[in-house]
């Protein structure tokens, strides 16, 4: 009952609805959430004609449903030309996924080109959690910590930031 031109907008939402539950410990609702998203993926991917747009809302989708190789194959069907900070953050969290360690290095490029763009001063807490969660992996806490900080710094109040907020806890403990 979704047009078809509505089928990104829906994608994200549902991704987007799905990362709250997960964030809020509602896993069986983000999984159905994820699914759902899941499935207006392939739907845009079978329009064909894809966007960057396109390209980044379904990347997302199969990040969040543990599908990260198939995020990086369409990631790569993307011209040079059109990547951004936005699509390079979505392969570094499949990187990361897949424990490649080039994640970082990825990240790190996302979030130097997310600063320079103003549309996205509100969404660096998640690029800085981003470089955390690879830090973290590679076992370097200090640079961990540093980044977690560097997150909360860069979010608003809400309950994004109490998650940031949790997490520096956790790593302060360890």
């Amino acid at each position: 009952s979704i047009d078809e031109y509505q089928w990104v907008s829906a994608c994200e939402a549902l991704i987007n609805t799905s990362i709250a539950a997960q964030r809020s410990g509602k896993l069986e609702l983000s999984d159905k959430m994820s699914n759902s998203g899941d499935i207006f993926a392939q739907k845009i991917i079978e329009k064909g004609n894809l966007k960057p747009y396109d390209v980044r809302a379904i990347a997302k989708a199969y990040n969040m449903a543990n599908k990260p190789q198939l995020a990086l194959d369409i990631i790569a069907k993307l011209p040079d030309e059109n990547m951004n900070h936005w699509i390079l953050y979505r392969k570094a969290e499949a990187l990361l996924a897949l424990n490649d360690s080039t994640a970082l290095d990825v990240i790190n490029e996302a979030l130097i080109l997310a600063i320079k763009d103003e549309k996205a001063k509100s969404h660096l807490a998640s690029y800085h959690d981003l470089v955390r969660q690879c830090y973290e992996k590679d076992g370097n806490i200090t640079q961990a910590l540093i980044e977690a900080k560097n997150a909360i710094d860069n979010c608003d109040e809400g309950k994004y930031k109490r998650y940031l907020e949790k997490i520096l806890l956790r790593l302060k403990s360890r």
